[in-house]
């Protein structure tokens, strides 16, 4: 693949599944940039770090596309170049995991845009973009001078339900073609013939999260991490 595709990854310590996720790393033949946020770390509660340690670590890449994903509860089902097919069909400069739940700012259901497919807000375990959109992005989302408080699936949501409506700048995968997310929805997946579907979609999804505290053994299982 001649276009470079970066994976970046916060980690201050090996939690649940992050063994696996590495193993899917190498499965596929890529080697995760993994940052440390620190011991007291928590997206939850200093959001902000997150897309700090991402914009510095991002301006002395030499990358056409980024893509930042979790790393304790999440594997790769595919390789780059499948993933990279499906984010240029989507004809965006950014592409962000989708969820079935808005959370944690109820207020924003609303601001988020209508869609028929299941995946409709915003999850931040999961983004994908072109390196100057992507740092346009961190920039916004406070990456140069906000505090280091705050929720990053909460600010990452509002920025979004902001800027979406820009033409060509970003989007959700609302499909979940890229990112499967499995919060309120570990239902979804079909497993046969080597192959995962979701069947909410007939998607086959790329990137399985298991956000939520979801159970991922038997998807670990079936690719053999």
């Amino acid at each position: 693949m001649k276009e470079k595709v970066q994976i970046v990854t916060l980690s201050n310590y090996p939690r649940r599944y992050f063994t696996q996720f590495i193993n899917s790393c190498a499965k596929i033949g890529v080697s995760p940039a993994v940052l440390d946020p620190g011991p007291d770390y928590s997206p939850f509660e200093c959001g902000t770090i997150k897309w700090k340690l991402l914009y510095w670590h991002i301006a002395g890449l030499n990358a056409d596309y980024v893509m930042y994903v979790d790393s304790h509860d999440l594997v790769f089902v595919h390789h780059l170049e499948v993933i990279l097919d499906k984010f240029k069909a989507l004809h965006s400069a950014i592409v962000i995991s989708a969820d079935s739940d808005c959370w944690p700012d109820k207020q924003l259901i609303q601001r988020h845009p209508k869609t028929a497919d299941p995946y409709r807000f915003v999850n931040s375990g999961g983004i994908l973009g072109e390196r100057q959109a992507f740092t346009e992005m961190l920039v916004g989302l406070g990456a140069k001078s906000g505090s280091d408080k705050g929720n990053d699936q909460g600010q990452l949501a509002a920025y979004f339900c902001e800027n979406y409506s820009r033409q060509g700048f970003m989007r959700l995968d609302t499909k979940g073609s890229i990112w499967t997310s499995l919060h309120f929805a570990e239902h979804v997946l079909e497993f046969k013939h080597g192959i995962i579907r979701n069947c909410l979609t007939d998607a086959y999804p790329s990137i399985i999260h298991g956000n939520g505290g979801v159970d991922m053994r038997r998807i670990i299982e079936f690719l053999n991490l």
